[in-house]
């Protein structure tokens, strides 16, 4: 599929011939880092075949670690279902927050602290997605995949990414759009 100036998107063609889902899910995935300008050693990572993890436990404490066997598990999961995790993201969360206003600067109380573990991924078979979103599709199979992977970028552009979502408990995963932004150049879950 050319674009408005005539390229051919790399996506989707490589060389001249269209590419495997894999590999158009892989460089959409690269992409989706590039829109946060995520740390090249998460980029380099994830084209070795490693999913990091971004842990935000508050504005001053953010790091990158190496994912759990818990969230390898997940991860070859989600392939298995038709899912490419590059990225992860553990937040904190505070359940029945209530900001309290005793004083100068506000505080917060609330009843219990879990932590939101979020796989940010892609599916495999992009047309499929493409046509299951609706008002996608385009004259040819590759216009169809290319109008997906502009409104990925797009929303990406908008701080919304997709992602199953869990807690502590990992006994619930559900399939959504989270918000995330960067803070100190670290792409992280909005809590």
């Amino acid at each position: 599929m050319a674009d408005d100036h005539g390229k051919i998107d790399q996506r989707i063609f490589g060389n001249g011939k269209v590419l495997p889902f894999i590999t158009r899910s892989q460089r959409l995935a690269e992409d989706l880092m590039k829109v946060f300008k995520m740390k090249d050693s998460i980029i380099d990572a994830f084209k070795r075949g490693n999913v990091q993890r971004t842990v935000y436990v508050h504005y001053n404490k953010i790091f990158q670690v190496e994912s759990t066997d818990q969230d390898k598990e997940v991860i070859f999961d989600l392939l298995s279902q038709g899912q490419l995790v590059y990225h992860i993201l553990l937040a904190l969360d505070m359940q029945g927050k209530q900001q309290i206003l005793d004083g100068e600067l506000p505080s917060y109380a609330f009843d219990k602290l879990v932590s939101k573990i979020c796989y940010l991924c892609v599916p495999l078979d992009l047309y499929e997605e493409a046509l299951a979103e609706g008002d996608l599709e385009g004259a040819t199979r590759q216009e169809t995949i290319q109008n997906y992977i502009d409104d990925l970028i797009f929303e990406a552009q908008q701080g919304i990414l997709r992602a199953y979502v869990t807690d502590d408990s990992q006994e619930t995963f559900t399939f959504s759009r989270i918000e995330v932004t960067v803070v100190r150049g670290n792409l992280v879950l909005v809590t």
